[in-house]
């Protein structure tokens, strides 16, 4: 550990995944650049990080954003997987059509 680091714990009513995704999301990442300290590294203060004020729904609203979220993000891996393939397979047609 070193001050670059720093330990964010969260309340028993908080789901780690719904801050994980929260933490992903476009207006926390505005927040996050525009709160910077460059120096010879670029941080985020401690006082920038215990200002963020993030919006915290119920457990319940939380749990069923993280089950969608989640659901999002395995069908994005599985179109990814099989663009992969996709491409794969194009190539090897590609292949075989131009050597005979």
């Amino acid at each position: 550990m070193n001050q670059a680091v720093a330990i964010v714990r969260l309340k028993k009513s908080i789901n780690y995944l719904y801050v994980f995704f929260l933490l992903q999301g476009k207006e926390i990442q505005k927040k996050i650049l525009g709160a910077k300290v460059t120096g010879t590294i670029t941080n985020l203060s401690l006082t920038n990080i215990r200002n963020f004020k993030v919006s915290v729904p119920t457990p319940e609203v939380q749990k069923q954003i993280v089950a969608k979220l989640s659901a999002a993000q395995e069908y994005k891996t599985q179109l990814l997987a099989q663009k992969s393939k996709l491409k794969e397979l194009f190539d090897s047609v590609l292949s075989k059509s131009f050597s005979g």
